[in-house]
């Protein structure tokens, strides 16, 4: 299983003020709060750990179908300075966050991948539809690697609102995550 997060860091200075009163609370727990004022980059480690419990959260709706979220209930851990873990109710996800200067990606997986996670991140041209792109290099990359034709690969969401992939109307085994915010777009597709 696995579930991704883009964060595009200028919109989210832009679209919350992460330290109103209140806001911290709501969201994340007494040592994800030290995690963030320990930090000489609070802001970062703010977003960071939402994009965490975002990507985790993917997996777990995936795997439950629980579509309930509720930050307060996901406990984050830094493990290293790119990794941590995530754990909802009796469920442990890793993750391993990319960090640039301008956008964060947080890949997440549930430990029982055995095959190689291919991404893709990009900036969105589409403003009517900004995941359209991204599903467009998707369905071209999941092309090259399966030797299929473009024109019979689609994205199709199941019930649950998760992206699944299809070659001739027939589901395939493939799994991937599509994430967007702001200017930045992400992939994640493991070959099964």
């Amino acid at each position: 299983m696995i579930g991704n997060d883009i964060i595009d860091l200028q919109l989210a200075a832009k679209q919350s003020n992460w330290e109103r009163k209140g806001f911290l609370d709501k969201l994340f727990s007494r040592q994800e709060q030290c995690y963030v004022f320990d930090s000489t980059e609070p802001f970062r480690v703010v977003w960071k750990l939402w994009s965490m419990k975002e990507s985790a959260y993917k997996i777990h709706v995936r795997k439950t179908g629980m579509i309930r979220f509720n930050p307060r209930r996901f406990s984050c851990e830094l493990t290293h300075q790119n990794k941590g873990m995530v754990q909802i109710d009796t469920h442990n996800y890793l993750t391993r966050t990319e960090e640039h200067r301008e956008m964060m990606h947080t890949m997440a997986h549930d430990n029982r991948i055995e095959h190689e996670m291919l991404c893709g991140i990009m900036i969105n041209k589409n403003i009517e539809d900004p995941g359209a792109d991204i599903r467009k290099v998707l369905v071209k990359d999941l092309a090259e690697r399966r030797k299929l034709p473009v024109e019979g690969l689609k994205i199709n969401k199941n019930g649950l609102r998760i992206p699944e992939l299809y070659a001739q109307n027939k589901k395939l085994k493939d799994l991937c995550s599509l994430s967007h915010h702001g200017r930045y777009s992400a992939y994640l597709l493991i070959l099964l």
